[in-house]
């Protein structure tokens, strides 16, 4: 059995492969996925600026915030394509038309 922590946002991107559909957190794992992401970035920022403030340049500056934005979408990435469920809909899953507990098979 396989949890899935992302479903499809939308019916209409049923059948896309994962990574032109929209994809939804639906339990608390997609969520910390999203947090990570969202850290990555916040963190990316602070460095950005605090470089900045003690004198590097801009490249200097940018290369810290890139690396970890482009580590946080490769986190959401991945875990979309691994953990996403691209048959149903979020809105299937909360009506409970799919699989108890959110697992599939």
């Amino acid at each position: 059995m396989t949890q899935y922590w992302f479903a499809r946002r939308r019916a209409e991107d049923i059948g896309k492969p994962a990574f032109k559909g929209r994809f939804y957190p639906m339990v608390w794992q997609g969520w910390a996925v999203v947090g990570v992401f969202l850290g990555a970035m916040a963190l990316g920022v602070l460095l950005l600026f605090e470089s900045a403030r003690l004198g590097a340049g801009l490249v200097m500056s940018l290369i810290p915030f890139i690396m970890l934005t482009a580590f946080g979408a490769g986190v959401i990435m991945l875990a979309t394509v691994s953990k996403g469920d691209p048959d149903h809909t979020v809105a299937q899953y909360r009506a409970g038309e799919v699989g108890k507990g959110r697992e599939h098979v």
